[in-house]
């Protein structure tokens, strides 16, 4: 159920980042060296990602690809990906109205602002059995306080845990 979204600025793997991106967002749910199946559509682009991210992925990777013309084999998917442009949508019009500046896709905060909404999704949505994806990839809650896209925060506050979580 996580959501993970990138700007790309053409179809394919011809960038080698999204490979490198797509693999660590793999990992970042715990299935790094796991045995996953990823599952798309016939696109051409997409399939010669899916095939690049299988040769750098350590784990084995099986691919399942719907039936051409099957619009509701990726159904789930096109839903997430209607969610994603919402909030979206929704985050641009926000910065616009607090900076009186038109954010357009060429626009450098556009890609940060594309993976904030999937991230938002994935800590914040709730599934019918009450939890996010977030609580199901790491075992908890995310209690920890964000800021508001856009938002400078100049001072961070102290812990005051005895326990810290790092030497820095």
């Amino acid at each position: 159920g996580a959501v993970f979204a990138h700007k790309a600025q053409c179809k394919g793997a011809s960038a080698n980042w999204i490979v490198k991106k797509v693999g660590e967002d793999i990992a970042d749910c715990g299935y790094a060296g796991s045995k996953i199946c990823i599952r798309s559509d016939q696109e051409p682009a997409i399939k010669e990602v899916v095939s690049k991210v299988m040769e750098n992925r350590t784990g084995a990777t099986v691919p399942e690809f719907s039936a051409v013309g099957d619009s509701q084999g990726n159904g789930a998917i096109e839903n997430t990906c209607r969610r994603v442009q919402g909030m979206v949508r929704t985050l641009k019009c926000t910065i616009e109205s607090k900076t009186q500046i038109e954010v357009t896709s060429k626009h450098a905060i556009f890609g940060w602002m594309i993976e904030w909404s999937a991230q938002l999704l994935t800590r914040f949505s709730v599934r019918p059995n009450g939890k996010s994806p977030y609580h199901a990839i790491k075992g908890r809650e995310s209690h920890r306080p964000i800021a508001g896209f856009g938002e400078t925060e100049f001072c961070k506050p102290n812990k005051t845990s005895s326990h810290p979580r790092a030497k820095i």
